[in-house]
């Protein structure tokens, strides 16, 4: 693996809204999206060659790259990159003030030149084990960079990406935290999100309908990567808002339901009785979105005596995977599980 990450800290900033990363290591494979896989960084023109800002970016990055992430917690902003969005990442972009600076922790530390400045250069160690560089210096009297490259950059690689970083406006910086905000990612609607229908059907006569959420101005620029979350409505009663991930196995209005985000390009799902959940396998439509992400939905309803079900491609694909009651779903979890749902304790009594 191979990642970028770069963190910015200046004495005295401005406090900055804080969106929480997925994942520290995410960090660091962000600040490769903001350049071309394998090229430069986030163009000039959307923000500054000098050294002036706040939030700084990549303009080199080895081939292959892409930004997966940005982040900014106590001031210090910070970009990751990674070849894909899968990867954690390789190299890591951090400033400070130089009072707030930790001390590289390497092995065999040498002098080197980055940017004109006087540097200080190490090889990365974990138990023993050599896995990156990281070079750090002051790019100005109040400002820090550290640059590590892990897990796949080489040296050179590593100085050649703190040799070309740049900063970009406050206003390219807030645009990009939001575009590769983790929030929708880890079960959370986006605060600025638009209800849009997805897709709507009827049982019986009584209509349910799906609504997805869209991410509010969808698409804000190239590296927008939100995601729809959705609820479903039937007889009078609306789930919780769900985000994308596993399906969801709920019962709304009194009906058994499995639902769901999946991949646009699927056209078709087969739904199946699992684990003792015994049903004639049956195929729902996905209903593409038209607005927002490229996002299909899916609704499909179960037999009242269902349980776990697997959704699946209908061409006999992966689809989105398995899913059941669970705690939450009562009587329903009892049914399927033959256990009751874990009651809370008894307070204690005292003695008279």
């Amino acid at each position: 693996m191979t990642i970028l990450f770069v963190t910015l800290l200046q004495r005295l900033a401005k406090p900055w809204f804080r969106l929480r990363m997925r994942r520290l290591l995410l960090l660091v494979g962000a600040a490769c999206a903001l350049a071309a896989c394998g090229g430069s960084g986030l163009s000039t023109s959307s923000g500054s060659s000098g050294s002036t800002g706040n939030a700084w970016v990549a303009g080199h990055l080895p081939d292959g790259f892409a930004i997966i992430s940005a982040d900014e917690r106590d001031g210090r902003p910070s970009v990751g990159y990674a070849p894909t969005p899968e990867n954690e990442y390789q190299v890591l972009i951090t400033a400070s003030s130089p009072e707030a600076a930790r001390a590289l922790s390497g092995r065999d530390p040498r002098p080197a030149q980055v940017r004109g400045h006087d540097a200080n250069l190490v090889t990365l160690t974990d138990e023993g084990h050599p896995y990156g560089f990281a070079v750090a210096w002051d790019e100005r009297s109040d400002l820090h960079v550290v640059v590590e490259g892990s897990n796949g950059p080489s040296e050179q690689e590593t100085l050649a990406v703190a040799e070309d970083v740049h900063t970009i406006s406050d206003t390219d910086w807030q645009k990009l935290l939001i575009e590769l905000s983790p929030d929708t990612h880890v079960g959370r609607v986006d605060p600025t999100a638009t209800a849009v229908e997805a897709s709507h059907g009827r049982i019986s006569g009584d209509e349910y309908i799906m609504t997805a959420l869209v991410p509010g101005d969808f698409p804000l620029g190239s590296e927008d990567h939100r995601l729809d979350c959705f609820h479903l409505a039937f007889r009078g009663e609306t789930t919780k808002d769900f985000c994308p991930g596993h399906p969801i196995w709920a019962r709304v209005g009194g009906q058994l339901f499995a639902f769901g985000d999946t991949d646009a390009r699927i056209t078709k799902l087969r739904i199946t009785g699992i684990y003792g959940s015994s049903f004639d396998p049956f195929t729902v439509d996905v209903v593409p979105m038209s607005t927002g992400p490229r996002t299909g939905f899916y609704v499909a309803p179960l037999p009242d005596g269902a349980c776990s079900v697997s959704v699946d491609e209908a061409n006999g694909g992966r689809g989105p995977g398995e899913t059941g009651p669970l705690v939450e779903a009562g009587a329903d979890y009892t049914r399927c599980t033959g256990r009751a749902p874990a009651q809370p304790p008894s307070p204690p009594t005292t003695a008279k």
